[in-house]
């Protein structure tokens, strides 16, 4: 039923907009979807460069050559000038462009007229709706037997595998291909990266600094490269799809608060592969288990928004005293703080005090601060006050 709701949706998009552009798709369930939008579309590859040669020399006359309207182009990273194409006057076509990595070209084009840009799930999860902490929502949420173990289980396994029975072996073996496959194909392609050995122990150090504000100065001086280049290859990262940055929140009023971004792998499973954690009980015992947990419950989040077709906004908060809300979820003109922990044990004083400080959002006539809740490894939802309550990460 999800699934035809989000290809009911792109249909939608399709029908009413020249370009419908699906990026980061490279995930096997992505991969299907694009499948299945291209039933009755005639499919052309600009990875075969007998194709892309005639796109990137006549991009008018290439899409001239194509009578049918309804088509997709697979790959449009390796050509973005055919979206100008598609959404100028010379054509009046519909189409689905798919951008599978190497999507950072985006902000060249993203002010472009007929185009919108839809980031598909990860994968697709029956039942899965977008989750809101507020009173009536969280009563009704059911009790959960996800236990650290089954959590952790999913951390290891992550989204790109299809088969969470594959042998140790069988795992690193997927990886390996996919890291080496990421790193002298899409890096190498797109970008001016030369050393890549030092680019892959980059890659590393990220993995190792998931859930953290990103500083550019340390992560470069790992690697022994300079701050702007370590930014510039985080840009890479985030462009082919291997991370997500999430802001600070943008709307308060105080001086003294993080403006960097917080670090995210898109696939947990590749982070752990990078870390070279070889078990659930490894990474659960890892100094990485507390970043890991939060890098999953972030996506399983943003991953219930996307696959409903809901627009939403993510943010973070963390001022100079090292006080941090892990995240606030945005929407309907509220912001729900969101706290992110491995154990239950915590003081709920002192998680209502944190919460209080981005209070000064309300300021603002049409924004207000929703229920706060505290996301663990717990089997039931309870409430801890008025406005604080623990929740389950198996409900997600």
């Amino acid at each position: 039923m999800l699934e035809s709701n989000l290809l009911g949706k792109i249909e939608y998009l399709v029908k009413h907009n020249k370009v419908v552009v699906l990026r980061s798709c490279n995930s096997s369930w992505q991969q299907s979807l694009v499948d299945k939008l291209s039933v009755g579309r005639t499919m052309i590859n600009l990875a075969d460069p007998m194709v892309r040669e005639r796109a990137m020399w006549q991009p008018e006359a290439f899409i001239k050559l194509y009578d049918d309207t309804r088509f997709v182009l697979k790959n449009i990273q390796f050509v973005p000038r055919l979206l100008e194409v598609l959404c100028s006057d010379v054509v009046s076509y519909h189409c689905i462009a798919v951008m599978s990595q190497a999507y950072y070209i985006m902000e060249e084009y993203s002010e472009l007229k007929g185009m919108v840009v839809v980031d598909l799930p990860v994968s697709l999860r029956e039942e899965c709706l977008p989750f809101l902490p507020v009173t009536e929502q969280i009563n009704a949420l059911p009790q959960t037997d996800m236990d650290a173990e089954e959590v952790f289980s999913n951390i290891f396994n992550g989204s790109l595998l299809d088969d969470a029975t594959l042998s140790q072996q069988e795992r690193e073996a997927f990886y390996g291909a996919y890291v080496q496959n990421f790193l002298q194909h899409d890096i190498k392609m797109a970008t001016p990266v030369s050393d890549e050995m030092k680019f892959y122990r980059f890659v590393c150090n990220v993995a190792a600094n998931v859930g953290n504000v990103l500083n550019y100065a340390l992560l470069g001086n790992t690697v022994d490269v300079s701050s702007p280049t370590a930014k510039l290859w985080m840009s890479y990262l985030e462009g082919a799809g291997i991370v997500t940055l999430l802001y600070p929140i943008d709307d308060v009023n105080l001086k003294r608060v993080a403006k960097a971004p917080k670090i995210y792998f898109n696939d947990t499973g590749l982070a752990s592969y990078l870390l070279r954690l070889q078990s659930p009980f490894e990474i659960a015992g890892s100094a990485f288990a507390d970043g890991l947990l939060e890098n999953w419950v972030v996506l399983r989040l943003r991953n219930g928004y996307l696959q409903n077709g809901v627009d939403v906004k993510l943010s973070y908060f963390k001022d100079s005293n090292a006080k941090e809300i892990n995240l606030l979820l945005h929407y309907n003109n509220c912001v729900y703080p969101i706290d992110i922990k491995k154990d239950t044990e915590l003081s709920i004083k002192k998680q209502l005090k944190k919460f209080k400080l981005i209070s000064n959002v309300e300021n603002d006539a049409v924004t207000k601060i929703g229920n706060g809740c505290v996301i663990s490894i717990c089997r039931e939802v309870k409430q801890l006050d008025e406005k604080l309550w623990l929740v389950p990460v198996g409900v997600l």
